[in-house]
């Protein structure tokens, strides 16, 4: 799946079922998981779990205990020239969530098959 598909995904499947921070040892980073779905409420639906690789400069900050949707978010190629990063990841309004990765990666589940 291409990054424009993905970031067009996001904005429909915008609500934060789960979210998981792996190390991977033998790449030596970070990769981040998101489960997102369309409504918390209604997980009988397709979830789209998205894969960020090589997860740097992570911010993550008013992160809710009830309820979480990722509003605006951008993927950018990022033009810094940093290696081991391509893309700058964040919202565009309330900037809850921000960081730079190598590589993403995304497809669409069931519950049955989505497990984290």
């Amino acid at each position: 799946m291409k990054v424009n598909e993905i970031q067009n995904l996001i904005t429909e499947f915008a609500h934060i079922f789960s979210f998981t921070i792996e190390y991977d040892e033998i790449e030596r980073f970070y990769n981040l998981k998101l489960r997102l779905c369309k409504d918390l409420f209604d997980i009988k639906q397709p979830f789209l779990i998205v894969n960020f690789i090589g997860v740097t400069n992570l911010n993550l900050s008013d992160f809710d205990s009830q309820f979480n949707q990722i509003l605006g978010l951008v993927i950018e190629d990022n033009i810094n020239g940093w290696e081991r990063v391509k893309y700058d990841v964040h919202q565009i309004e309330d900037d809850n969530l921000s960081f730079r990765c190598f590589d993403i990666n995304a497809e669409l589940t069931s519950p049955h098959n989505s497990s984290i």
